[in-house]
């Protein structure tokens, strides 16, 4: 919906600033990290000091561009030093780049700004354990992952951060709440790597970012959230990509994510959503903050690009288009 009115200003008046701005999210929200890109380097060219736009624009950059990533971040920080958003995303560019050191000193400064923003912890968490000090990642993350409220997002991140820590067990306990049997054996393939990787066998980041979703499976949406590795749909994953994902809608709450998921009719043949086959009957749900707006998205997970192919065909036409029409 938000795309649809932003689309229809530009097409009377092309040059309108923040319908640029809206349109730009509600792309990067949707996967289309290209138009997404577009939109922010227009809105750039009509006002290059627009903190909005360098934000959005950097958020895109993080999966393919980093480095150009942390250059747009740091030229917001230089015209707004307290700007929280700008440091955590900072941080995570300066993650994927392996300086590891230098992203925490940006996560670090967020407390003094913004106290309540718990996804620069949990991307502090996530950073000093793909460093290897993982008991100090575990003080950070554990409070804020065993709250009552806490998203399956977060608990994802902490089971990453038991992994990295030699805890499997507990890992997959909680990962087994919210994935099927074989994406938490991806999952923890991934983390067994990184954790292979902080030993010197592997380089500690890897190449490999989630494309084209997170975030059809899309680019990686960088975002003011933690930035979760079990399902990397929209969030820049740090440690890899189990599997795939296929974004199927956009709700104001985990709750109503699911709950839209549950009101789908039911197949008869298998009695239960029209889904790819061996799927939970709960999606993933994964969460992003975008400036001043809040999302949680329904996803599906994937694991061979056929069967993506096959169920990508589909979803236009049967039930998860349901879904697709509130995005």
């Amino acid at each position: 919906m938000a795309l649809q009115v932003a689309q229809g200003i530009l097409s009377r008046v092309p040059n309108n600033m923040p319908a640029l701005l809206v349109q730009g999210d509600a792309q990067t929200l949707l996967g289309r990290s290209d138009d997404a890109a577009a939109s922010f380097v227009q809105a750039l060219k009509l006002e290059p000091s627009s903190v909005h736009a360098k934000i959005g624009l950097g958020r895109v950059r993080l999966a393919t561009n980093p480095a150009e990533a942390e250059t747009l971040f740091q030229d917001v920080l230089q015209q707004e030093p307290r700007n929280a958003n700008a440091l955590n995303n900072l941080g995570i560019a300066r993650d994927l780049l392996g300086r590891h050191a230098e992203a925490q000193a940006a996560y670090r400064q967020i407390p003094a700004i913004n106290p309540d923003m718990s996804a620069a912890q949990v991307n502090l968490a996530l950073s000093l354990a793909m460093s290897g000090d993982t008991a100090a990642a575990l003080r950070i993350i554990e409070p804020i992952a065993t709250a009552p409220d806490v998203t399956s997002k977060i608990r994802h991140d902490y089971a990453a951060v038991l992994a990295l820590a030699g805890r499997d067990s507990d890992a997959e306990q909680i990962l087994r709440q919210d994935m099927s049997p074989e994406d938490v054996r991806q999952a923890m393939d991934v983390y067994h790597q990184q954790r292979l990787g902080n030993q010197g066998t592997v380089p500690s980041v890897p190449a490999s970012l989630p494309t084209a979703p997170q975030r059809p499976q899309s680019n990686a949406l960088p975002a003011d959230s933690p930035n979760t590795i079990a399902t990397p749909s929209t969030q820049v994953s740090r440690m890899g990509t189990p599997g795939g994902l296929v974004q199927l809608g956009t709700f104001p709450s985990e709750d109503a994510a699911k709950a839209k998921w549950r009101s789908l009719p039911y197949e008869p043949r298998t009695g239960r959503p029209a889904q790819p086959e061996g799927r939970q009957r709960d999606p993933a749900v994964s969460f992003t903050e975008l400036l001043t707006s809040d999302f949680h998205h329904v996803r599906l997970g994937f694991a061979p690009p056929p069967g993506r192919r096959a169920s990508c065909s589909r979803a236009g036409t049967g039930p998860f288009r349901k879904i697709n029409e509130l995005a």
